[in-house]
């Protein structure tokens, strides 16, 4: 049995990087 990533599609690296660099602007934006 093969793990299934949490999206039905894949992702580049590109978008997870994206992903990854919005949620720590959020977060910084939060703890500030």
């Amino acid at each position: 049995m093969t793990k299934r990533p949490r999206t039905p599609r894949r992702r580049t690296q590109a978008e997870r990087t994206a992903t990854t660099c919005a949620r720590l602007l959020d977060a910084t934006i939060d703890c500030l």
